[in-house]
């Protein structure tokens, strides 16, 4: 994690600064009107039209539909239709952020409304949420070891589920619960049974993404290598050949691949995802 790193996260943040606070602004006015129970209504149907979402999107992948990210990332094949590549630093820090500070926003603004904290459930459920994201907005995007752009269709698309995702959360967990009972989350909730069990699995999910992401970074880092060693390789026989090819490379700069190994992986392909989805 150099200096340079944290000065492209910063970087990025500046720029998605004043997006983030332009959806804020459009919540809060679209939201203004509407009493806490119209909210609620309106919560509720936009948590099952995410739900649509994710069905519909099952079905694409089914059906054989691939974006243009990772291995499926191919910079030969032009912008259209999925827009200009941003850098993957910039990416991950623009897509991610939304559902960080949009909970963390609701949080202040509930404590500023009613003067003092949330109940100690719900600034457990929203802190678990808000460490996923902190990760995956700001540190994961220093790890990364790949150079690969992500197009801008794709980034707007994680963009937008994001803000969506940091308002269900933080709204729910920060006002809208009270409406359903001022008794939902007690403080003794987080001794019983389910609470101790949700967060263990929230432990055990962020325990596997963590481990899988180190393992995919090693991979790619393995990946990196071979490639070098061929492209030297290639280099030699050149030069022993006295130039041949017009002194160009005969392997490929495509990226290598290697099948994940170890821990979930195991058990599943994608344990990365695997682990995010127990969280």
């Amino acid at each position: 994690m150099s200096a340079k790193g944290w000065s492209g996260v910063l970087t990025a943040l500046a720029c998605v600064a004043p997006i983030l606070a332009y959806v804020i602004q459009l919540w809060t006015q679209g939201l203004a009107d509407l009493s806490l129970q119209a909210e609620l209504q309106f919560h509720i149907k936009l948590c099952y039209g995410t739900i649509g979402m994710f069905l519909l999107a099952a079905v694409l992948l089914l059906a054989g539909v691939t974006a243009p990210y990772g291995r499926y990332y191919n910079p030969s094949s032009g912008w259209f239709p999925w827009g200009p590549p941003i850098p993957p630093l910039s990416a991950w820090v623009i897509q991610e952020s939304p559902a960080l500070f949009l909970p963390l926003y609701f949080t202040v603004q509930a404590f500023q409304n009613n003067g003092h904290l949330l109940p100690t459930p719900n600034l457990c459920f929203l802190t678990m949420f808000m460490f996923h994201y902190t990760y995956r907005a700001l540190i994961f995007p220093l790890r990364l070891r790949s150079d690969q752009p992500l197009p801008f269709l794709v980034v707007l698309m994680a963009f937008s589920f994001c803000c969506v995702n940091g308002y269900i959360q933080g709204r729910y967990f920060s006002d809208l619960s009270t409406l359903i009972s001022s008794e939902l989350y007690p403080d003794n909730w987080l001794t019983q049974p389910c609470f101790l069990a949700g967060t263990s699995l929230f432990i055990i999910g962020w325990m596997i993404n963590f481990h899988s992401d180190n393992t995919l970074f090693q991979l790619r880092d393995q990946a990196q290598a071979i490639k070098l060693a061929n492209l030297q390789q290639s280099e030699q026989k050149g030069d022993r050949s006295g130039g041949g090819n017009g002194g160009k490379n005969t392997i490929s700069n495509k990226s290598h691949y290697i099948i994940p190994t170890g821990g979930m992986f195991h058990y599943v392909s994608g344990a990365n995802y695997f682990g995010e989805i127990l969280e």
